[in-house]
C-alpha cells in the first residue's frame, strides 16, 4: 500500500444583525474593503428524502489563511443568487454576512430550514458538534438551476466582475450561473422521489493510478470535470452512477490536514500487502456488505501538525465500489472495532506500548462509517470514517501515533483503489 493524498493501492463573527429571509445580515453600513476571493462552492443538494427544500450549499476556503466576508461596495456581505427553473428571475437565496470568518481550508454550510427541510443536521462536525447549517434560508433552490457566489449582496452587481464561483447543469441557460458547460442534470423517478445524494468537488483528480489534487477540492472552472455525482443507493440518476454519501460540512468541522500526518505501514518489516498491514478475511457476511469477506488496511497514523489534534477522521476520494466493472473490486467502507495484532516493527511498539523491544502485540483501533446520510449500502465516495480513540479526553499530541484500521467489505473481488484525506480539529 503506497499513500498518495494518503493513497491506498493492490467562527461566524458575531454581528448586531436584522433578519432577511432568515439570514443575519449587518445592520450597520460597513466599511469598504478589497474582498477576498478564496470561497468557492464545494457541495451542494437541491432535494433530499425531505422532498424539494432538503437541500445545502456548502462553501470551502482554498486558501491556507483565513477570509473574511466584506465588500467593495458596502453591501454588507455576499450573495447566493440562483435562477428560477423558468428562467424568469435569479433571486436571492441568502447572504453570507459581512464579518463572517471562514478559517483556512475551513467550511460554511448553508441550509435550507423551511417545512420538508434538510435532514443532515446530525452528520457529525465538530467536537460534540453537528453539521447545522452556519446560514439558513427557506427559499426552494429548483432543480437542474444554476446559482452563483457573489461578493456583493446587491442584485444590481450580480455579474462576472463580481462572480466568486458559480455550480449549475446543461439545463441552466445563462452562463453566469455555471462554469463551462455546467454538470449533466439530473431526472428520473428514482431522483424527483428524494434519493440521498449529492455534488461534490472531486477530491482526487484521479489520473491513472495517482491523485492531482492532493485531496484539495477539485477547481479547473468546469462544473462537470469538477463535481462528483454520488449518493447512497448509487443511483443512475443522468449525472453518472457512484456509491457514497453527502458530506456536509460548517464552519465547526474539521479541517483537511492530509500534509500533516503521516500513514505509516502498522509493521514496516512486513510487505504493505501482507498481515498485519493488510488482513483478508473470507468470512462471507452479506447482511453487513461483505459477501466475499473483508478487507482490512492497517496503518499507523503520525501526528506531525505541530500541534495535539481532538478530532481525527478520514474521508474517501477514491475507491473502487459499486457500480464495478473491467476486473475491479466493489468495496464498501464500513465500521470496525479494535484488534490487536503482532509487529516486528520497533517504531510502532515504541509508539504503541512504550518499549521498542520486538514482537510486540499492538491495539489496533476500529474505524467508524458517519452517519447520517443512513448508509445501508456501505460507505463511498465522500464518506468519512471516524477514529474515535482521538477525542477532547484523549488528544493525539504532535509526534505522537494511532493505530487504525479502514475496513472494506468485498461485494466483488478484483484489483482496487482505496484513497483517503485525513481531517482534524487541534
Amino acid at each position: 500500500m503506497k499513500a498518495s493524498a494518503r493513497r491506498f493501492t493492490d467562527k461566524a463573527s458575531k454581528l448586531s444583525t436584522s433578519t432577511f429571509d432568515n439570514v443575519a445580515v449587518s445592520t450597520t453600513t460597513p466599511a469598504a474593503c478589497t474582498p477576498q476571493t478564496s470561497l468557492i462552492i464545494s457541495e451542494l443538494r437541491l432535494r433530499g428524502p425531505g422532498g424539494a427544500k432538503d437541500e445545502f450549499v456548502e462553501f470551502y476556503n482554498t486558501a491556507d489563511t483565513p477570509v473574511s466576508v466584506c465588500t467593495a461596495d458596502q453591501s454588507g456581505g455576499w450573495a447566493l443568487s440562483a435562477r428560477k427553473a423558468d428562467g424568469s428571475a435569479a433571486p436571492t437565496i441568502f447572504v453570507i454576512p459581512y464579518g463572517t470568518v471562514i478559517e483556512g481550508r475551513g467550511h460554511l454550510l448553508a441550509v435550507n430550514n423551511g417545512a420538508g427541510g434538510y435532514s443532515l443536521s446530525n452528520y457529525p462536525a465538530g467536537n460534540g458538534q453537528t453539521a447545522k447549517g452556519d446560514i439558513t434560508y427557506t427559499s426552494d433552490i429548483e432543480d437542474n438551476v444554476g446559482g452563483a457566489l457573489f461578493k456583493t449582496a446587491n442584485p444590481a452587481s450580480f455579474t462576472s466582475v463580481n462572480r466568486l464561483d458559480a455550480v449549475g447543469s446543461t439545463s441552466e441557460t445563462n452562463a453566469l450561473y455555471r462554469e463551462g458547460a455546467g454538470h449533466a442534470p439530473l431526472s428520473g423517478a428514482a431522483y424527483t422521489s428524494g434519493i440521498d445524494y449529492s455534488f461534490y468537488r472531486d477530491l482526487c483528480g484521479l489520473s491513472g493510478s495517482a491523485c492531482t489534487t492532493g485531496g484539495a477540492p477539485k477547481d479547473t472552472g468546469d462544473n462537470a470535470s469538477d463535481f462528483l455525482f454520488v449518493d447512497t443507493n448509487g443511483t443512475s440518476a443522468g449525472a453518472g452512477q457512484r456509491l457514497g454519501s453527502p458530506g456536509p460540512e460548517n464552519l465547526s468541522s474539521p479541517i483537511q490536514r492530509t500534509s500533516g500526518f503521516s500513514l505509516n505501514s502498522l509493521d514496516t518489516t512486513a510487505s504493505s500487502s501482507s498481515a498485519p498491514n493488510r488482513v483478508r478475511d473470507f468470512t462471507s457476511n452479506p447482511s453487513n456488505n461483505s459477501t466475499f469477506g473483508t478487507l482490512s488496511l492497517r496503518k499507523r497514523v503520525v501526528n506531525n501538525t505541530g500541534a495535539p489534534v481532538t478530532r481525527l477522521r478520514f474521508r474517501i476520494a477514491e475507491v473502487t465500489t459499486f457500480p464495478n466493472s473491467g476486473g475491479l473490486a466493489d468495496l464498501r467502507p464500513i465500521t470496525s472495532v479494535s484488534v490487536t495484532a503482532s509487529v516486528n516493527d520497533s517504531g510502532t511498539c515504541l509508539a504503541s506500548t512504550g518499549s521498542s523491544a520486538t514482537p510486540c502485540v499492538v491495539t489496533v483501533q476500529g474505524t467508524t462509517l458517519e452517519e447520517p446520510a443512513s448508509q445501508p449500502n456501505g460507505g463511498g465516495y465522500n464518506s468519512t470514517l471516524s477514529a474515535g480513540a482521538v477525542t477532547l479526553a484523549a488528544p493525539l499530541a504532535n509526534g505522537a501515533s494511532v493505530n487504525v484500521q479502514f475496513m472494506l467489505g468485498i461485494r466483488a473481488t478484483g484489483s482496487f483503489r482505496f484513497l483517503i484525506t485525513v481531517e482534524t480539529l487541534p
